[in-house]
C-alpha cells in the first residue's frame, strides 16, 4: 500500500482496512502476454484503490 507521507502501512491487509469501514475499489488490469517480453515489468495485476469516507464538522 503506497500511504503517503507514512513509512510504513496504516494496515496490513485491504481487509484489515475494511474492517476499520475503508471502500475499496478493485481495478484489475488484463495481462499482456507477448513472446520475446516475457520478462519485462509492468502494473500490478491486480490494483486497488482505498476510500473513506468521514464526517466533518465545520
Amino acid at each position: 500500500m503506497q500511504t503517503g507521507d507514512q513509512q510504513e502501512p496504516l494496515y496490513n491487509s485491504v481487509l484489515a482496512a475494511m474492517r476499520e469501514g475503508w471502500n475499496v475499489l478493485q481495478s484489475p488490469a488484463l495481462p499482456v502476454f507477448r513472446t520475446g517480453f516475457e520478462h519485462d515489468l509492468g502494473h500490478l495485476p491486480y490494483e486497488y484503490v482505498l476510500e473513506r469516507k468521514v464526517i466533518v464538522h465545520g
